[in-house]
């Protein structure tokens, strides 16, 4: 194995990691035979078992297939409720009302529009993929 893409693209696409090869091995098991470091830990944690902070996507690019979570909205209303409170206390007492009150109006718009936004149907088309049909689709290249 030289490259992590394939194993990165069905896993994005949300193949079953449960199926089992020939041997009747599930791919987790198959971890040992990448024999560059680097390439056996990225698989491992693509195979593992996902972080509680996933939704934030905090350790970079998601590894896996994430699913619209309510954690991550609650999360960022919070954090950004705590910060315009901070900036309430702190900042609004040292600058002109006009500009204090201009940048709670766009604070409530972006709250507002990111709440209606992720409260909407994306409207694309929900399907399950099945890991043997990628194979066949996917060129090797």
């Amino acid at each position: 194995m030289k490259t992590t893409r394939l194993v990165r693209f069905l896993i994005l696409r949300g193949c079953d990691k449960t199926i089992k090869d020939q041997n009747g091995k599930i791919p987790i098991e198959l971890i040992d035979e990448i024999e560059e470091p680097s390439l056996r830990n990225e698989v491992t944690k693509m195979l593992g078992e996902p972080n509680k902070l996933d939704c934030l996507m905090i350790g970079g690019a998601p590894n896996r297939l994430t699913n619209k979570s309510a954690a991550t909205m609650l999360i960022y209303v919070f954090g950004f409720t705590v910060c315009f409170f901070i900036q309430c206390l702190l900042v609004f007492p040292r600058i002109p009302i006009i500009i204090g009150s201009i940048n709670t109006l766009f604070s409530v718009l972006c709250l507002f529009f990111l709440l209606m936004v992720n409260c909407t149907d994306p409207g694309y088309v929900k399907n399950q993929v099945d890991f043997y049909d990628l194979i066949r689709v996917i060129e090797s290249t």
